[in-house]
């Protein structure tokens, strides 16, 4: 039975209502770290020391084989060969040794296992295990290394090779093992039956530049040839097998200036939006759209996330190489371009690849919940009950996730996931958990007029605010990418007739904040035992 109290109470509690009826904290309490955005799993992180890329490196104690020394079969053995994982940072070429031991069979690919006991000249596929993902799958780094094996019943015969080094006035350094001639003639012996699949393989193996003089340019090789045969970066006659043919012939060979240009297209989508406050890629003086490298010596450098991921709705998701299907802007023939790896002996394209950015919201409900007879959204005369039907009606489905409060189970918040930058909050639709046992389609725009709190009758909820202190609105209409967080605002719910104002404000306090905790003392006063 409601408790009577007196007009001078009624009063002072219409005093006490205005600084603290609203159900907002004015202190400072901390809400915590809220969720702030769904990242997609590709995305480019760039921390002190990311983004990183493992490599393995191979060692042999006992020797390595080469396209100028092959090992007998009988006398290699795969235990013999140190592996190491190495980390690169591909931002500043910092290198981390990892896990290092022998190789086993067990980490050779399985096509490979024959070769290693195969008289030839094999590239041998390696994965080693360096942990586990969180669904306790083997998580592998993978690298290849070259074996070169002969019979020792019939042992692979040799072929000589010779390169001229000159150009014209000046003379190339070699940077493998062989004679060089006063005339600068370098001579090597090369085992028969060798392969070079392409341009930057046989380069690697028989490696010549032209210093700096003064100022005459670095020079690298552009082409040699033999035979007839010309063999470049764009030549067609790859792959080049080494045979009698080539015995004592002369390499002619053809320099230019060492470097290649590494040109990086941003290609930003035409509908993304540049944050406030935030500078666009190519104004930022910070972004260099080309680098120049080293052919085959240097690496390029990759310019940091922090300068690209500047738009609204869009993600950086990493420099991808331009194959040339749709010229300067990314399509699934492109390759992700792996920093660590040094830059070929010709100019890069390479192209950014964006993805779209979704958005999270979490609902603080600061009391309120839903009404015991809330019913599924319609559009229309069309009830809302699976999602293949809000999509059918022109609805996007949110992921929504609802908290209960432990002991009283009521709800506390409600997180959304899923709002792509733009967004009309009126065509988005969730499947909420109103209580743990009930769950229900809500329109985003209809949140606010679907919770109640108490009865319903002698408070309501105003709006919904970005702050634990309710001064600045969220937008609610569509998504803007910068509010992560909402808190309703609860105020009373007042009526133009005094009289009723009153018995509102009169039941609001003894039924929603003291509740049961009001007595009535033997002189007729009032006690507050508990507020709730």
């Amino acid at each position: 039975m409601r408790k009577k109290v007196s007009l001078l109470f009624i009063v002072l509690l219409l005093a006490i209502l205005t600084v603290s009826m609203v159900a907002c904290n004015k202190g400072s309490q901390d809400a915590g770290k809220l969720p702030g955005e769904i990242n997609p799993s590709d995305i480019i992180d760039d921390n002190d020391d990311s983004p990183l890329t493992a490599q393995l490196r191979f060692a042999f104690p006992k020797g390595a084989t080469s396209v100028f020394n092959s090992m007998f079969t009988d006398e290699f053995n795969i235990s013999d060969v140190e592996y190491c994982v190495v980390y690169i940072n591909t931002k500043t070429q910092a290198v981390t040794e990892g896990k290092r031991g022998n190789l086993s069979e067990s980490m050779i690919d399985p096509e490979d296992i024959k070769l290693i006991k195969k008289a030839g000249h094999h590239q041998i596929k390696v994965q080693v295990e360096i942990g586990k993902d969180e669904e306790n799958n083997p998580v592998y780094v993978k690298g290849s290394f070259a074996l070169h094996l002969q019979d020792r019943l019939a042992p692979l015969n040799k072929v000589e090779l010779n390169f001229n080094l000159t150009d014209g006035a000046r003379r190339a350094t070699v940077h493998f093992n062989c004679s060089v001639s006063e005339d600068g003639i370098a001579t090597v012996s090369v085992l028969e039956g060798v392969v070079f699949e392409t341009w930057d393989e046989f380069i690697s193996t028989f490696r010549m530049t032209i210093d700096e003089d003064g100022n005459l340019p670095a020079k690298d090789l552009e082409s040699v040839s033999v035979n007839g045969n010309v063999y470049s970066a764009t030549s067609n006659n790859f792959p080049l097998v080494i045979n009698n043919s080539f015995n004592g012939k002369t390499f002619a060979t053809k320099w230019v200036n060492s470097t290649v240009t590494v040109t990086f297209e941003l290609a930003v989508p035409s509908d993304a939006v540049l944050e406030d406050g935030k500078v666009a890629p190519s104004d930022n003086g910070d972004f260099k759209a080309t680098q120049t490298v080293r052919r085959n010596l240097e690496r390029a450098v990759a310019p940091a996330t922090d300068i690209l991921n500047v738009y609204y709705g869009y993600y950086f998701a990493g420099w991808y190489l331009d194959n040339g299907t749709t010229k300067g802007v990314w399509d699934e023939n492109d390759t992700i371009w792996n920093f660590a790896k040094l830059v070929g002996s010709s100019d890069v394209t390479l192209v950014a690849r964006w993805t779209k950015r979704v958005y999270s919201f979490t609902l603080y409900t600061m009391g309120g919940e839903f009404a015991g007879n809330i019913q599924n959204a319609r559009v229309g005369n069309t009830e809302i009950t699976s999602d293949e039907i809000a999509k059918a009606n022109g609805l996007t489905v949110i992921s929504a996730e609802s908290t209960f409060g432990i002991e009283s189970q009521k709800l506390t918040r409600v997180e959304f996931s899923g709002f792509e930058y733009g967004a009309d909050y009126s065509k988005c639709v969730a499947k909420i958990a109103v209580t743990p046992a009930k769950e229900v389609y809500v329109i985003i725009t209809d949140l606010k007029d679907k919770l109640v709190k108490g009865n319903g009758e002698y408070v309501k909820a105003e709006g919904i605010y970005g702050d634990y202190q309710c001064q600045n609105k969220v937008n609610m209409t569509r998504v803007d990418g910068t509010a992560t967080k909402g808190y309703v605002k609860w105020v009373f719910n007042s009526s133009d007739n005094e009289q009723e104002n009153l018995a509102r404000l009169s039941a609001y306090y003894s039924e929603v904040v003291f509740k049961n905790g009001l007595s009535v003392k033997a002189d007729g006063s009032l006690r507050i035992d508990k507020i709730a």
